[in-house]
């Protein structure tokens, strides 16, 4: 699937991120059977903002990007221009479980469009497919227990986040009270 996306994007990287590892999968596909191994934060970069905001986040300027993360392109010696990121979630349950991310077109056109957002909505879809079912496998379990385990956990996440807002709110309001 990766080595699919990467050529129907025209891109000349694509990185997946798992949410459980909070780091790259095993391979970065640069060429279509080609790949190096190197460890990126998901919840740091442009990644970390596509997460956070749960959204597909795209740019022609991405090294110009506050978020963006260097650290591979100085390593590698590259020059990211171009980048497209999306999120990956469970079906039906909405849990995050990894991103995708696109980086330079090696095309005609050097920015990613509307086009290539839909291609790299339907690799995720397809990625987070197969996600579950390696999570049930290695679980021993069903898809729907595997499922059943994210939303409570997604429910759960929620719940945080609202009691913060909430604590926030209060903290704001009792200051301006006194």
């Amino acid at each position: 699937i990766l080595s699919s996306a990467r050529a129907a994007l025209g891109a000349d990287r694509l990185l997946l991120f798992e949410h459980h590892r909070r780091e790259r999968v095993n391979r970065l596909v640069r060429e279509v059977h080609d790949g190096e191994d190197f460890e990126l934060s998901m919840e740091q970069g442009i990644v970390g903002m596509a997460t956070r905001n749960k959204r597909v986040v795209t740019s022609s300027r991405g090294r110009e990007m506050r978020e963006f993360d260097s650290s591979w392109d100085d390593s590698h010696q590259q020059n990211t221009y171009a980048v497209l990121c999306c999120p990956i979630f469970a079906p039906y349950v909405g849990a995050l479980l990894g991103c995708l991310e696109a980086s330079n077109k090696n095309t005609e056109s050097p920015t990613f469009g509307a086009g290539e957002e839909l291609i790299i909505r339907a690799a995720s879809t397809q990625i987070a497919r197969l996600m579950m079912l390696e999570m049930a496998r290695r679980s021993g379990t069903n898809a729907v227990h595997i499922l059943e385990e994210l939303r409570i956990e997604q429910e759960k996440s929620w719940a945080i986040e609202l009691i913060q807002r909430r604590f926030r709110f209060c903290l704001r309001t009792s200051h301006h009270i006194e």
